[in-house]
């Protein structure tokens, strides 16, 4: 689903830019219409992992709330 609304919103992610997949995730977020916190922004804003960030990207089209980002994998969600 993440891949069809990237494809929707017109996103060209780059996997090597973590800007980039930061802003995907919240590009999907947005166009799916949840709510996002000041929190929820700015951890994936500030996040630096590009493998977590890339899973965040993923699990944006299939969250019911933005924070449930943080929810799935949570081992690999700690900072």
């Amino acid at each position: 689903m993440a891949a069809r609304l990237r494809r929707a919103v017109g996103l060209r992610v780059c996997r090597r830019s973590g800007e980039g997949l930061a802003k995907g995730a919240l590009a999907v977020l947005e166009v799916r219409l949840l709510s996002i916190s000041d929190d929820v922004r700015e951890r994936i804003t500030t996040c630096t992992d590009h493998a977590r960030l890339d899973d965040w990207l993923d699990r944006a089209g299939t969250v019911e709330r933005a924070e449930d980002l943080f929810r799935a994998g949570a081992e690999l969600d700690r900072e």
